[in-house]
C-alpha cells in the first residue's frame, strides 16, 4: 500500500494541472466534450451485495481516493410506502431543511417560529419532532427523518484519478463508521484531503430480509500528500464549491413501511434553484 501511494503522489500535480489539455499523442482535447452539455457531479451506488456501481453500471469491490468535501443530509416522507420517490421534506446540508414542497415539512409552525428567533432558520432539523428516535413507528426506535451524509470523491484506479470527482450517498446504516473515521484523523491533527482513502463495502446480513452493506473507509496517517498537492487540490474543490452544494438525489434510500402521522401544514417559502457544477 504504501509504495502505491507514493507512486500516485508523484502524478497528481501533473494529473490536476494538466486536464483537459491535448497531450503529446492525440489531436483532441477533453474539454471539448462540454460544448453545450450542463455538467453534474455524477453518484457512485452503493448496492445491498458489497459492490460499488461507477456510472456505466461498472462494479467495483474496493477503490482508493481523495474525499474533497463532505456533508450530511436529511429526508422525510409524509407516506414512508413511497420509497425511491424525492421525499416531501429534506435537508440538502443536514443541518436546516430545504423542501421542495414547504407545506410538507413536518416542522410545526409554532416550533418553526422559535427556531427562526433561536438559530436564525425556521426549518432547523435538530429541533423537529421527526428527527427524534422513535419518531418512526417501526419498532418504536428508529427516525421518520432518514439521516445519510454525501462524499465527493476523486477515486484512483492504477496510475490514473478520475477527471471530475463522485459523489457518493451514504445511508444511515454507515454513519458510525463516518464518524469514527472523522474523528480519527481530526484526533491526529490531520485533513481528511491530505490522505488517500481506501474505500469498501462490509455486507451485513441479520436475516433475508435485512440484508445493507457497510462503507468502511481507511487511511494511513503516515502517507500524507504533499504541500503542493494540497494547494491542488485545493484549487480544484474552489472550482467544484457550486457543485457540492447541489441537490441531492434520494431516490436511493430505503423508508419504513410505517405509516406517518399527518402534520402541521408550512408556510410557503421560495424554492431554491439547483446549482450546477462549473467545467
Amino acid at each position: 500500500m504504501t509504495n502505491e501511494i507514493q507512486k500516485y503522489e508523484s502524478l497528481l500535480p501533473e494529473l490536476i494541472t494538466n486536464f483537459g489539455a491535448t497531450s503529446e499523442d492525440e489531436v483532441f482535447a477533453v474539454t471539448e466534450n462540454m460544448e453545450g452539455v450542463t455538467a453534474k457531479i455524477p453518484d457512485v451506488k452503493m448496492s445491498k451485495d458489497g459492490i460499488f456501481m461507477f456510472p456505466g453500471d461498472l462494479p467495483v469491490q474496493n477503490f482508493r481516493g481523495v474525499i474533497l468535501h463532505h456533508h450530511g443530509n436529511r429526508a422525510y416522507w409524509e407516506n414512508p410506502d413511497a420509497t425511491g420517490n424525492r421525499p416531501d421534506c429534506k435537508s440538502d446540508n443536514g443541518y436546516w431543511a430545504s423542501p421542495d414542497d414547504p407545506e410538507k415539512c413536518p416542522m410545526p409552525p409554532q416550533m418553526r417560529r422559535e427556531c427562526e428567533k433561536r438559530y436564525g432558520q425556521a426549518l432547523f432539523c435538530d429541533a423537529c419532532p421527526m428527527n427524534a428516535w422513535g419518531s418512526d413507528l417501526k419498532g418504536g426506535r428508529g427516525k421518520a427523518c432518514k439521516e445519510g451524509h454525501t462524499l465527493f470523491v476523486l477515486a484512483i484506479e492504477g496510475d490514473m484519478m478520475s477527471a471530475v470527482p463522485y459523489r457518493m450517498s451514504m445511508p444511515p446504516t454507515s454513519l458510525g463508521e463516518k464518524d469514527a473515521f472523522f474523528t480519527d484523523l481530526t484526533g491526529k491533527g490531520i485533513p481528511y484531503q491530505t490522505v488517500i482513502t481506501h474505500f469498501s463495502l462490509e455486507k451485513i446480513a441479520k436475516n433475508p430480509k435485512e440484508v445493507y452493506s457497510r462503507l468502511i473507509m481507511k487511511a494511513d496517517p503516515r502517507q500524507r500528500l504533499p504541500r503542493e498537492d494540497q494547494l491542488k487540490l485545493k484549487e480544484l474543490i474552489s472550482q467544484y464549491s457550486k457543485g457540492f452544494a447541489q441537490q441531492e438525489d434520494y431516490s436511493h434510500v430505503q423508508t419504513s413501511s410505517q405509516p406517518a402521522a399527518n402534520r402541521p401544514a408550512a408556510q410557503p417559502q421560495p424554492k431554491a434553484d439547483e446549482e450546477e457544477i462549473p467545467f
